[in-house]
């Protein structure tokens, strides 16, 4: 065999062993060639409250939405109720508001119009009183009437605009009523901690513990699900795959 031959067969080998490496590799995967690798989602109570329920277990397969625990919602339900109340009194309040200025902005035109009538009456008597037609005590009561009827008038113009103001007090307090209320909903629908994502249950613990999490723990809230000082409780193995190093 000539020295070309040798070199053209060895190459052939070695192309050969390779191509079925390739072959074989693509279809088995072996444990010290492969390792393991998941997203993994961390999910923590956004409340604080005891929970009273825990509704999965670790290595449990979960789908989105599925209930993982619940916080006493108690405490939150009365919240709730407390804002709502709150609420209805702050519009109570700004609906009889209205009602009053209302009532002073009729005062007020009933007063106008007692103080146009002894504007006039005192006019008239004052022209009689030049032509000695009317005595001057006569003219006298004209003017003190026209004189109270224009603070009859000032008081009813003052009372509206005091109206006014507690109006515009009492509807800034429906607007807190509102927002705390909203608030406190919001909360209310926390106490239900929900799968974000399809996947698998693990790190099933408490909060900052490496004890179970179990029915009676105390969650504290995070305002973020996943902070350095309070582990999450629970988390997602939200997929697997199996990967050649």
């Amino acid at each position: 065999m000539t020295r070309g031959r040798r070199i053209f067969f060895a190459m052939a080998i070695v192309l050969g062993g390779f191509a079925l490496y390739e072959v074989t590799t693509s279809f088995i995967a072996y444990t010290a060639d492969a390792y393991v690798q998941s997203d993994l989602v961390a999910v923590a109570p956004q409340v604080t409250g005891r929970i009273v329920a825990v509704h999965v277990a670790d290595n449990q397969n979960v789908v989105r939405g599925d209930l993982l625990a619940t916080v006493d919602p108690v405490p939150f339900q009365l919240a709730v109720d407390q804002h709502r109340a709150e609420l209805n009194e702050a519009r109570a309040q700004v609906e009889t508001d209205q009602h009053t200025i209302a009532s002073a902005q009729d005062a007020l035109a009933a007063a106008a119009s007692a103080a146009s009538y002894a504007h006039e009456t005192q006019t008239r008597l004052a022209t009689l009183a030049n032509a000695q037609d009317v005595s001057r005590a006569d003219l006298d009561r004209a003017g003190n009437e026209m004189r109270r009827a224009d603070a009859a008038h000032d008081v009813a113009r003052e009372a509206i605009a005091a109206a006014q103001s507690v109006a515009a007090m009492h509807s800034a307090a429906e607007v807190r009523a509102t927002a705390a209320l909203a608030v406190a909903e919001w909360q209310l629908e926390r106490t239900k901690l929900s799968a974000p994502t399809s996947g698998t249950v693990t790190s099933f613990t408490r909060p900052g513990l490496s004890s179970p999490l179990r029915d009676g723990t105390h969650s504290s809230a995070s305002s973020s699900p996943v902070t350095k000082s309070v582990p999450p409780p629970i988390s997602l193995s939200a997929r697997s795959a199996v990967a050649r190093s």
